[in-house]
């Protein structure tokens, strides 16, 4: 009963998005840019290092001075 009910659960947990929480982390950039700022940050402090980097990348798309650096685009 125990593997039955493990085998049934696991595909479920799979499926979920990670549970990251709330912060309040008010910038001086693009407002489009703060979302994905905000789930950059969360990430980073779950230690999703990958799935941070690619919200800071999609962050800096919108602010023009970094995106000639990171090679982001809009």
């Amino acid at each position: 009963m125990v593997i039955v009910m493990g085998v049934l659960v696991a595909p479920l947990a799979a499926q979920q998005p990670p549970r990251l929480g709330t912060i309040d982390f008010p910038t001086s950039g693009a407002p489009a840019a703060q979302p994905a700022f905000i789930r950059g940050v969360l990430y980073l402090h779950s230690f999703e290092y990958p799935a941070a980097a690619e919200a800071f990348r999609e962050a800096s798309g919108w602010i023009p001075a970094l995106s000639w650096r990171t090679g982001a685009r809009r």
